[in-house]
């Protein structure tokens, strides 16, 4: 697949309309909507557009649509751009790609701007926007954050998002994938360094779900629910903090030196192929489990192996170049397709029926492929399930072993939330940030892990990462001084990287989605005009 960037740094749009943003942003809304959902109703009716949301492993993010997006919008232009478009981007050189919603052209047209260059630096070497001007060194944690909402939404019904656009092969895995939780207790007191690498575990929790569940109520479906205290520290206890019953069964008490066997234990028991394990501070849940003999040795970080864009191989760079020369010059991606689908014709004739398959349906596959090794990007995910031919026999003589992907909530929600990480004091105060009732006067592990679960359903079921940010806090702030005016700006705790640079961030400009939203000027159908000619590319992007 291959991308087209709307607005900002070197994006494909470049000169269009100078610096009309709202032009720009009324030909992509109105050439990527349905018409009968916009004629005749009102922006709120709308049922909007989709755009993609490319994150680079930097963090910084673009606007993009796809190749026949942009034959969609060029043709309801009548082609008064020039045809010859610069080369789109692949799907490699994204760390994600996301689905990004508009529901009126004023909210677009907010995002837009928030893209556009600082005036005044003719040899830009780093993207100067309000949107990214943060992030210009390595963060992985944005990309690691929109992987979670597409994988909320390839569980959701059939329909919920479209993985070709997203460069995303169908996900065959998903049925034979559990979301399990896992937390703890440390004993507070402790110092620093030992909380860090050696925590003293006072009770610890886990609880598994099928990531299918996710579907309708996963509550419903929660199974292993279990609740371990140990029993060589049933003495200690955190000052202020009670102790809360287990809500979802019965509570053990094991010896220290027995947790490791009933981890493993619990782990080998989970009928899956594979975990996604949710926990919260990977660093500490790494050493707290290597310090109780917890074999994590296979364990992954992140689930970007599963979701992250598909490298393309050299044969496929090869075609998408034709294709783009051919787009170049005919501006019309259909008949692209078109061309490369008649080319395969003869060939596809001559082939016996392909099977059509329910996407997430548990498929009966020999012994070897149960253990469902995860294959390298360049063969595609769905790859190893279809290794081996029916009807051949293979003898495996290794056991199935569960793979196990951790994902870090703790910090999905420092990248959502830009807070400083030393104010992040526990889940608790995580559960209660994102708007999820908590007791946080007491503690119980068991009950913290199905809280985590909720935390991370919370974010993943969200809209992308800034649009988020600015839904949860920023628009809050803004509600609140729009009401009293005298009353001081409490300013969010922002992760500024770049505090000590000549740049300054104003915090109002990330506003600029919700006062566009208060506007919601009229947009005109077809109201764009040609691109200037004086255009100076020197001043600012869009």
């Amino acid at each position: 697949m291959a991308y087209y960037q709307i607005g900002g740094l070197k994006a494909h749009t470049h000169g269009w309309f100078g610096h009309d943003t709202k032009q720009l942003s009324d030909l992509v809304y109105f050439s990527l909507s349905n018409s009968e959902n916009v004629k005749g109703k009102s922006e709120a009716e709308s049922k909007g557009i989709e755009l993609v949301l490319g994150m680079l492993n930097t963090g910084a993010s673009y606007l993009l649509v796809s190749r026949d997006q942009m034959d969609r919008i060029l043709r309801y232009a009548s082609h008064r751009f020039p045809s010859r478009l610069d080369q789109p981007r692949l799907a490699s050189h994204y760390a994600s790609l996301s689905p990004i919603s508009f529901f009126s052209p004023a909210e677009l047209n907010a995002k837009i701007k928030t893209y556009a260059q600082k005036p005044g630096k003719k040899a830009r070497q780093r993207d100067t926007s309000k949107a990214n001007t943060m992030f210009d060194s390595e963060n992985p944690a944005r990309a690691c954050f929109e992987h979670q909402r597409v994988l909320w939404k390839a569980v959701q019904p059939d329909g919920t998002i479209e993985l070709t656009k997203f460069a995303l092969p169908e996900m065959y895995w998903l049925a034979s994938t559990s979301l399990v939780a896992l937390t703890f207790i440390a004993w507070n007191f402790d110092s620093i360094e030992n909380r860090r690498v050696n925590p003293k575990i006072l009770d610890l929790g886990l609880a598994s779900v099928p990531c299918m569940a996710f579907r309708g109520d996963y509550e419903s479906q929660v199974s292993h629910s279990t609740h371990l205290k140990i029993e060589e520290h049933s003495s200690y206890g955190n000052r202020g903090i009670s102790a809360a019953p287990f809500k979802y069964g019965t509570t053990e008490i094991v010896k220290k030196d027995a947790l490791g066997g009933r981890l493993n234990a619990f782990f080998a028991s989970i009928p899956s192929d594979r975990v996604f394990l949710l926990v919260y501070d990977a660093d500490q849940t790494c050493n707290a489990l290597k310090a109780l003999d917890v074999n994590i040795g296979d364990y992954k970080s992140g689930i970007d192996a599963f979701l992250a864009p598909s490298r393309e191989s050299s044969a496929q760079l090869s075609r998408q170049q034709r294709d783009h020369k051919h787009f170049a010059r005919h501006g019309d991606a259909n008949n692209v397709d078109n061309h490369r689908d008649a080319r395969s014709d003869s060939r596809k004739r001559s082939r016996s029926p392909s099977r059509h398959r329910n996407m997430y349906s548990q498929r009966t596959r020999s012994p070897i492929a149960r253990q469902s090794r995860l294959p390298s990007p360049e063969r595609g995910i769905s790859a190893s399930v279809d290794e081996v031919e029916e009807g051949e026999e293979i003898e495996d003589e290794s056991p199935r072993k569960t793979e196990v992907y951790m994902i870090d909530v703790r910090a999905l929600f420092l990248a959502l939330s830009r807070l400083n990480p030393s104010d992040l004091k526990s889940l608790p105060d995580l559960a209660a940030r994102l708007g999820i009732p908590v007791d946080q006067m007491t503690s119980c592990a068991g009950n913290e892990c199905h809280l985590l679960i909720e935390a991370w359903k919370c974010m993943a079921s969200g809209t992308s990462i800034d649009e988020q940010h600015v839904e949860r806090w920023l628009s809050v702030q803004s509600a609140s001084l729009s009401t009293n005016e005298d009353a001081p700006n409490p300013e969010p705790e922002v992760n500024n990287q770049h505090a000590d640079s000549d740049e300054e961030i104003d915090p109002n400009d990330i506003v600029v989605h919700q006062i566009a939203m208060l506007e919601q000027p009229q947009a005109r159908l077809g109201g764009f005009g040609p691109p200037t000619n004086d255009y100076d590319s020197g001043d600012s992007d869009y």
